[in-house]
């Protein structure tokens, strides 16, 4: 695969549309079918080279990989807003930092996503065992209506925190 993205992006480099376009294809394809390693190679061979300027959302979406890239530590998040966890206000921790199980797993959707609430009903099932073997399971709501983000959560065994902002709040732009 590494060799395919280098070979496109090296014989599209002297035509900027298309090295755009091939760009977005790619890492669009790559994100649909959840090809993290191929999206993070992407990556870093897209935005490491100079020649060819990339749209600023492609450009946000791709660095967003690099940050993320395995070995690398995860930006810190202070929670905005009250901590949830089965509907109740949590005492729990303000930052991501401060959560005590080694391994966390953020969690970013919304009450209005139809594919997050399959996806919560799946993780909820498994959170116990999980977090017997020391995962942490947050769930960051990009919701903007405080009455659905609750109502959506009240059964999450889980932490969950809205600060109702969708994408514009400070955890999903760092994530």
């Amino acid at each position: 695969m590494t060799l395919a993205i280098d070979t496109l992006l090296a014989r599209s480099v002297n035509h900027p549309t298309l090295y755009q376009e091939l760009t977005q294809f790619l890492f669009q394809t790559f994100e649909k079918n959840f090809w993290n390693e191929a999206s993070e190679y992407l990556a870093n061979q897209a935005l490491s080279q100079g020649a060819c300027q990339l749209p600023d959302r492609l450009t946000f979406r791709l660095e967003s990989y690099r940050k993320m890239k395995v070995g690398l530590q995860a930006p810190d998040i202070h929670f905005q807003g009250n901590l949830w966890r089965a509907g109740e206000i949590s005492n729990g921790p303000t930052r991501l930092s401060e959560v005590e199980k080694r391994y966390k797993l953020l969690v970013f959707g919304a009450s209005w996503c139809q594919m997050c609430q399959k996806e919560m009903n799946s993780i909820s099932s498994r959170y116990e065992d999980w977090r017997t073997k020391g995962i942490e399971v947050l769930f960051i709501s990009l919701d903007t209506n405080p009455k659905a983000f609750l109502t959506f959560t009240k059964d999450l065994p889980f932490l969950s925190v809205c600060d109702y902002k969708q994408t514009q709040g400070k955890a999903a732009q760092d994530y």
